[in-house]
């Protein structure tokens, strides 16, 4: 049944392994399942987790959280906005001070922790891109989409009906 219908399948978008999805939502088809919005949402927990696990990852994703517009700026400019969300909320102010292991301590750092952690961002719902170079330096945008505006990187959150249904079959 499912080679029957396979070639009238299509997704709206492509997500990693196209063909894997192409099959999960042709079986969704024919038997009327959620294989593929399963697989989203697992695959969306294994993200969040990556990001939940990397303390920039994560502060990235708490400065997107309730962003509605872009934030554009340098790679230091973004270190200091994540340092101060970080002393923001420490309440021990004699911690302060102490980053994370692994919390970039330059710039070039940053820059190079964002870039690495910038396909988790994409599949969490921030855009990355690298811009041109100004009078203050090379330039970072991320724009949150909306599967992120108003969400925190916790698995399987509500917005994932959204990528659902951005992956599902033609009738």
């Amino acid at each position: 049944e499912v080679l029957a219908v396979r070639d009238s399948v299509t997704l709206d978008s492509k997500p990693r392994m196209a063909d894997f999805a192409r099959v999960l939502a042709t079986v969704d088809k024919v038997r009327g399942w959620d294989t593929l919005g399963s697989y989203t949402a697992g695959a969306r927990d294994v993200v969040a987790d990556v990001l939940e696990g990397d303390p920039f990852g994560s502060a990235l994703v708490e400065l997107m959280r309730d962003r509605s517009e872009a934030w554009e700026g340098t790679a230091g400019e973004l270190l200091a906005a994540l340092d101060a969300l970080h002393d923001s909320d420490d309440s021990d102010t004699k911690h302060r001070a102490t980053k994370p292991k692994g919390w970039p301590a330059t710039p070039r750092a940053a820059a190079g922790a964002l870039k690495r952690v910038a396909p988790a961002l994409r599949a969490m719902g921030i855009d990355f891109r690298k811009g041109e170079r100004s009078n203050r330096g090379q330039l970072y945008t991320l724009t949150p989409t909306p599967s992120l505006v108003n969400r925190g990187i916790e698995p399987s959150q509500p917005s994932l009906d959204t990528e659902k249904h951005a992956l599902t079959s033609e009738n």
